[in-house]
């Protein structure tokens, strides 16, 4: 017992040590909720210690903290950090930390950019509601291409020709895709199959 806690006592204080270096590296993750939505940035020296398995699960356990309790919830994972920062013996600290509360009539979405990994870009996407939301709901968006595409359908000339519920409709295979000439078929049916559609 003695000596896991010299162990430990040494481990922390190599952490103190490792305080003023430089963590430009590390890691983002997005959560969302039906009330709202988090983004948290976990900061390190190294993007190989960046792309550590258990870095990535703490960015992501952080998120849904926050997502669920607030910005105050990344502090119930202080002890996690501290023990990271022995583990992969590194300045790891959390970053930035957001926690955006949606309007009773809007919807958020996100877009989170995985690389080796780990994410290392976030957006978080707050759509207005009315006639918006129920087209939101018809498409349910997997990705932040579909809400790409929503915004780009949700105005008048699209509308006008009902393109906009049309794309929510063939995208979830409620109605049949058709072709305005058969040359582009093979291309726009491969383009389709490529992207996870039907």
């Amino acid at each position: 017992d003695e000596a896991l806690q010299w162990l430990r006592e040494k481990g922390i204080g190599s952490v103190a040590k490792r305080a003023d270096r430089e963590n430009a590296e590390g890691a983002v993750a997005v959560s969302i909720t039906e009330t709202g939505a988090a983004i948290v940035e976990l900061k390190c020296e190294t993007d190989f210690v960046a792309k550590n398995a258990d870095f990535v699960n703490l960015v992501n356990e952080l998120a849904n903290l926050v997502a669920q309790k607030g910005e105050a919830g990344a502090s119930e994972k202080q002890s996690e950090i501290e023990e990271l920062n022995v583990q992969l013996k590194e300045n790891i600290q959390l970053g930035r930390v957001v926690r955006f509360d949606a309007q009773a009539d809007r919807v958020v979405d996100s877009y989170l950019h995985v690389q080796a990994d780990r994410g290392v870009n976030a957006v978080l996407v707050e759509l207005e509601g009315g006639t918006r939301r129920s087209l939101i709901r018809a498409l349910a968006p997997p990705s932040f291409e579909d809400v790409a595409a929503l915004v780009a359908l949700y105005r008048p000339g699209p509308m006008g020709t009902n393109m906009h519920t049309d794309y929510a409709a063939r995208k979830n295979g409620r109605q049949p895709v058709s072709y305005y000439h058969p040359d582009v078929e093979p291309i726009l049916a491969m383009a389709r199959l490529q992207k996870g559609g039907a």
